[in-house]
C-alpha cells in the first residue's frame, strides 16, 4: 500500500505485459531511472517495504487529489469524455 499512490509507480501498461509477463518488473524499474533519475526504482522498492496504512479521510483524499489530477491533464491536453 506504501507504493500503491506514489505518482513514480504508476503508469499504463498493455494486459500482456502487465498480467502475461508480470509486469516487465526490470525494465519497469529501468524506464523509472530513466524518467525520474537514477535511483528512483530503488526508491520505490524500498518504500514498498514499508508498512503503511492509510485512515478513510486519507484515501478519500487521495481519490480527490488523482479526480483533480485528472481533470488538470484533460484540460492541458484537451481530451474530454
Amino acid at each position: 500500500m506504501s507504493t500503491r499512490f506514489h505518482v513514480g509507480n504508476c503508469a499504463p501498461q498493455c494486459y500482456a505485459c502487465n498480467v502475461g509477463m508480470s509486469g516487465m518488473q526490470y525494465e519497469y524499474g529501468k524506464r523509472l531511472d530513466a524518467r525520474y533519475g537514477k535511483g528512483m526504482a530503488d526508491e520505490i522498492v524500498s518504500l514498498s517495504k514499508v508498512i503503511t496504512k492509510f485512515t478513510a479521510d486519507e484515501l478519500l483524499e487521495k481519490i480527490h487529489e488523482t479526480e483533480d489530477h485528472v481533470q488538470f491533464l484533460r484540460k492541458s491536453k484537451n481530451i474530454w469524455d
